[in-house]
């Protein structure tokens, strides 16, 4: 199914999510339990970050490869792909995940980071409501969204529990 605008804003307005989050490649390799952390929030994961993770899983060490093995097996878990690509709810604290791509690239070069960061201002253009958040653990690609308007926030362990700190009291996470 392909991307719906509508679809994404009836959504957000539906369901009162508070934050629309897009994660980066990086934070899934630091911390691939980050879509358990977050509440009541629409988390974005770029079709690029996908791809990254694939191209981890088969082109580097093998350290390397099994931390990336993790984070697609916590993102998928025992889903298919295009199920993400409609988008599924994560009950348990209140979320919707969605996999999805760029509209358009906001820079001369068509890289990873910028696919990433063109995503969240695409999101960014179009939302109906919430507030748009980028984590990163990378210096450069927050700055570049920074400089496009996008709010990019570095991502460590506890970056969920200073957005969310008392929204998700009475969860189990």
């Amino acid at each position: 199914m392909e991307y719906d605008s509508r679809r994404f804003q009836e959504f957000l307005r539906k369901n009162g999510l508070d934050q629309i989050i897009v994660i980066d490649t990086c934070v899934f390799m630091f911390d691939h339990f980050v879509m358990k952390k977050a509440f009541r929030s629409l988390i974005i994961i770029p079709q690029t970050v996908i791809r990254e993770l694939k191209n981890l899983t088969l082109h580097c060490k093998a350290s390397v490869r099994r931390r990336a093995n993790r984070s697609l097996k916590a993102i998928f878990g025992e889903r298919l792909e295009y199920e993400l690509k409609e988008g599924i709810f994560i009950s348990k604290n209140k979320c919707f995940v969605l996999i999805r791509s760029t509209q358009k690239i906001y820079f001369r070069q068509a890289t990873a980071d910028n696919e990433i960061i063109s995503l969240a201002v695409d999101i960014e253009r179009e939302k109906a409501k919430g507030k748009v958040i980028l984590f990163s653990r990378d210096n450069l690609l927050r700055a570049k969204a920074r400089n496009k308007g996008v709010d990019a926030k570095p991502y460590n362990k506890n970056s969920f529990n200073e957005i969310f700190g008392k929204q998700k009291e009475g969860v189990a996470f």
